[in-house]
């Protein structure tokens, strides 16, 4: 039978953050086969409905991938869409566990992707802190003490006890930011620079994100971008069709990235 295991030892900012991953794998299906002809008939198709045993069909999204994130790391995943980046990152994050192999990650991470996940829209601006909060492993005396500063940030002080529905798109976004950086993280995982805002704020978060990148043990991004990559991390990871296939230098594999897809 088909193992995996997933485990992670939080709140450790006290020793080196690293990330393992040996033989992972996921297959996720992707439709299930019927063997009825087209011009079956009803009870036909009951019967086969009632008896048959389906078959189910799977698609092989990461292959067989070896890898370790040390303290220090900067690591970009390249790739062509569909490539398995998005995937890896969410896979590091624990949204999705692998169908085999073992992921071992030591320390706090952060998740970056999608930072508006998981919100209450009926609950106030201090409520969604307190849940996005302690869903990335802070304590309730950690969240207390960086309410004011949350609020700060988001430009939200006068909407503190007022439902995250009645904020526009921009406010929760600036809110979800100001929750997701509150406090340094050992491993902070992203797929995207920040790009979304209006300018003001845009230039804050920048700032801010650079700030916590920089206060972190490991950072894994996914990017198109070039000139993002080669300004934030030292290490880069090509994927191809859900397997790794380059492990090196930026510089490196920027260029052997380029001559694999001319």
């Amino acid at each position: 039978m088909d193992m995996s295991v997933q485990r992670e030892t939080m709140q450790k900012t006290d020793s080196s953050a690293s990330i393992q991953l040996v033989n992972v794998s996921l297959k996720v299906p992707v439709s299930i086969a019927n063997t009825s002809p087209p011009d079956a008939g009803w009870r036909q198709i009951l019967r086969r409905s009632i008896f048959q045993r389906y078959r189910r069909q799977f698609n092989e999204i990461l292959s067989d991938i070896n890898l370790t994130i040390y303290s220090g790391d900067r690591i970009a995943f390249i790739g062509r869409n569909g490539a398995g980046k998005t995937t890896l990152l969410r896979m590091l994050t624990g949204a999705y566990a692998p169908t085999t192999g073992i992921i071992e990650k030591i320390g706090r991470s952060v998740s970056l992707m999608n930072i508006s996940l998981g919100m209450n829209f009926q609950a106030s601006v201090l409520e969604n802190i307190y849940l996005r909060g302690t869903a990335f492993g802070l304590t309730q005396i950690q969240l207390t003490k960086a309410v004011k500063g949350i609020l700060e940030f988001a430009d939200l002080n006068d909407k503190i006890g007022a439902p995250l529905d009645t904020l526009s798109a921009g406010q929760r976004m600036r809110l979800a930011f100001a929750i997701s950086t509150c406090y340094p993280a050992d491993i902070v995982i992203m797929d995207e620079w920040i790009g979304a805002g209006d300018q003001y704020f845009l230039n804050k978060a920048k700032e801010r994100l650079r700030s916590h990148i920089e206060g972190a043990q490991i950072v894994v991004l996914a990017s198109h971008n070039n000139a993002i990559i080669r300004e934030v991390c030292n290490r880069a990871i090509i994927l191809e069709e859900g397997k790794l296939v380059f492990d090196g230098s930026v510089e490196d594999a920027i260029k052997v990235y380029g001559e694999r897809n001319r």
